[in-house]
């Protein structure tokens, strides 16, 4: 049996509250990648390679980004708002 874990996946269905990615609005061909930063081991180095690609551009979310991740490492699952 094949193990679907080591494979790419539609597992989740997710939606802008916006609904920008509804029929007609202008993110409606996006496609979503979804971390698990609570359970899945791979997330926090994903997380770290997205708060620093982002950093420039969007430098309040690199930091929400990074306050997260430093709480994660710490043991605290989530330190306000960030992830939800």
């Amino acid at each position: 049996m094949e193990d679907k874990r080591n494979r790419l996946q539609q597992k989740y269905y997710v939606y802008r509250i916006d609904e920008r990615d509804r029929a007609g609005g202008d993110r409606c061909d996006s496609k979503y990648f979804v971390l698990d930063y609570i359970h899945d081991p791979y997330s926090i180095p994903a997380l770290e390679a997205y708060a620093l690609a982002c950093h420039e551009d969007l430098p309040n979310l690199s930091q929400e980004l990074r306050t997260l991740i430093n709480s994660l490492k710490a043991g605290q699952p989530d330190p306000g708002q960030g992830g939800t």
